[in-house]
């Protein structure tokens, strides 16, 4: 513990930076969610009165909607390692089930 109290700024500013793949996967699952989040929205306002149907089928898409974190963790962790091709097919599936039932519905 003391002797990370001295560390210079160039060996912080180099962990960081190593850190890549987290800050890409975040930004890929902030961008899925904001497109999961507009046609969300595009397809309530749609409907005048949206029925009970509608609202569990949204929560099947929530629930999707919240399993985004876990493919972006895996991303961030393995995305330069040897399982990266193994990551890199499972993410993008995982994260495009979450904004395909909104993309279908004609949001």
């Amino acid at each position: 513990m003391v002797s990370s109290v001295g560390r210079p700024a160039e060996a912080l500013a180099a962990e960081l930076a190593a850190k890549w793949p987290t800050y890409l996967s975040f930004l890929l699952s902030f961008v899925t969610l904001l497109i999961a989040w507009v046609y969300h929205h595009r397809l309530l306002e749609a409907a005048k009165h949206p029925g009970t149907g509608l609202l569990f089928v949204n929560g099947i898409l929530l629930l999707i909607v919240s399993a985004v974190p876990f493919p972006t963790a895996l991303l961030g962790a393995y995305l330069t390692t040897s399982a990266a091709s193994v990551v890199c097919y499972f993410t993008p599936a995982t994260l495009a089930f979450s904004i395909l039932p909104t993309i279908c519905s004609g949001g």
